[in-house]
């Protein structure tokens, strides 16, 4: 069976980005206390610098990194580059795993959401 991906689009692969972003995560909270805010300004600069390597992954111009910045725009590019496999520029079909990553991104919204409305419900009787 021949492959459809036809160019390198190097190795930063959906796991690794996963990975990589839960480290970063653990690594910024050990040091908030030690850094406060610089320490979620270098969070981001180092979730750009891994998603511009996943994008070029995907085969996704790596411009859509600068839009992680931005808040729920950057979710959706997160998103995405938590959800598309390899080289999806190319085939634009999402794997099975993409679909139960889908799955779980969505039921990761849902619990955000959730909590958003508890916490705006908490803060309406203070």
């Amino acid at each position: 069976m021949e492959s459809r991906i036809k160019r390198d689009y190097g190795s930063f692969k959906r796991t690794n980005y996963i990975t990589a972003t839960i480290g970063i995560s653990i690594l910024v909270g050990s040091l908030i206390a030690l850094m406060g805010i610089y320490a979620l300004i270098v969070e981001l600069v180092l979730i750009a610098l891994t998603s511009v390597q996943r994008l070029k992954n995907i085969g996704a111009p790596r411009k859509l990194a600068a839009f992680i910045v931005i808040p729920f725009i950057g979710f959706v590019v997160h998103g995405f580059c938590f959800i598309a496999p390899q080289g999806w520029a190319q085939t634009k079909r999402i794997d099975g795993k993409g679909m139960f990553l889908t799955f779980i991104f969505l039921i990761k919204i849902i619990i955000l959401y959730y909590f958003y409305i508890q916490l705006s419900i908490n803060f309406d009787y203070f």
